[in-house]
């Protein structure tokens, strides 16, 4: 910052672009992996064609953390049904050895963070 308040803005630029294609990168490799967690639960969720379980699992890419009431009102089904549908979700998601939660801890655990000794601008 001091660069630029002394009318150099290319350090501060530089920084900026960086970081942008830092993040592109790293969404990029996360949507790549939240499709491959997702193509690895169709071998693995026992449930028939059309069943909740499968709504449910393409719900998780974007709510990794849901509950029945959750589902009962996001997908319009009965207490039993999200139930079973987490149920046989979760079993699949447990053979898979991690987690979604896991993969966007990793993929946040890869963003650099600011020095907590950094100031902030006045």
């Amino acid at each position: 910052m001091t660069a630029y308040r002394e009318g150099e803005p290319e350090p501060i630029v530089t920084m900026m672009a960086t970081a942008s294609y830092a993040a592109i990168n790293n969404g990029r490799q996360l949507v790549a992996d939240l499709h491959r967690v997702r193509e690895s639960w169709n071998e693995r969720i026992t449930a028939r064609r059309g069943a909740t379980a499968w709504k449910v699992a393409d719900l998780l890419l974007s709510q990794p953390v849901v509950d029945s009431t959750m589902l009962e009102a996001g997908l319009d089904v009965s207490d039993v049904t999200a139930l079973d549908a987490i149920r046989r979700v979760r079993r699949s998601r447990r053979t898979t050895g991690g987690s979604l939660t896991s993969l966007l801890g990793a993929s946040a655990g890869g963003c650099p963070r600011r020095e907590s000794n950094s100031r902030r601008p006045p």
